[in-house]
């Protein structure tokens, strides 16, 4: 079955007077087809389990073990559902619960949810979100991948039990992933994120990285600049209007 997903290059506004961003009009959006892919490398699995705490000190959490029971039964709408709810409490225990939970999902809406946790003013939950987001965005990734006979982005999955992305999913990826960076608020720490994407077709880190170097300054703003420079092999691609006639170019046009 072929899917037809678009990411849609929007014309940038001026960065400043004297020196504007280029505009480029909105071109043709991505041509994505449907392709089981091999089962990926193993590696080790989130802990399903919600309840780490040791209960001869603590309390039990009726909502975190209302979150067990979800995950108990592969239930992920529940899962995302309830761990967005603990990842507005004020108590640490829940927010590190949800980030687990999340982690264990890994889905487009999981990352969504956990979105809130990278601006958590407790280092160590912001250190365990910024982990389980990088965690998240390499699932999803194993599902992105390029039809070496079309040139257009497969999303498949792996196995029987794996229905991997639909067209939809494979949008909300690309949302998920520019959220994440910008809500980041240092170079090293969004560096952790542009690795993985750098492993990617380009017809998807390309539009994510020229996101990404519009809506950040400074350092973060350099190290974007810098992955899309290696993503497009050198080439000169300092915006995004040049970004979408690299693409072009290569054949991989919008």
């Amino acid at each position: 079955m072929l899917l037809v997903v678009m990411v849609v290059f929007r014309p940038s506004p001026a960065a400043s007077p004297e020196n504007p961003a280029p505009a480029a009009e909105a071109g043709p959006l991505l041509s994505i087809v449907s392709e089981p892919k091999a089962e990926p490398p193993q590696t080790a699995s989130p802990s399903r389990s919600a309840a780490h705490f040791n209960e001869t000190e603590l309390p039990p959490d009726e909502e975190i073990e209302r979150l067990q029971e979800y995950l108990d039964a592969n239930d992920n709408d529940a899962i995302v559902e309830q761990a967005s709810f603990l990842a507005e409490s004020e108590d640490p225990r829940r927010r590190e619960e949800a980030i687990d939970a999340l982690m264990w999902v890994s889905t487009p809406k999981a990352g969504m949810a956990l979105l809130p946790l990278l601006r958590d003013q407790d280092e160590e939950t912001y250190q365990a979100a910024l982990s389980a987001m990088a965690h998240i965005l390499n699932t999803i990734g194993t599902q992105i991948g390029d039809d070496s006979a079309t040139g257009e982005l497969v999303v498949g999955g792996s196995g029987d039990d794996k229905a991997g992305l639909d067209e939809d999913e494979l949008q909300e990826s690309f949302e998920l992933w520019v959220a994440a960076c910008m809500a980041l608020d240092n170079a090293d720490d969004l560096e952790f994120l542009l690795i993985s994407l750098t492993g990617l077709d380009v017809k998807f880190s390309v539009p994510v990285l020229v996101e990404v170097l519009e809506g950040t300054t400074g350092e973060m703003q350099e190290k974007a600049a810098w992955y899309l420079d290696v993503a497009t092999n050198s080439d000169g691609v300092t915006n995004r209007e040049e970004a979408m006639l690299w693409l072009q170019e290569q054949g991989n046009g919008f």
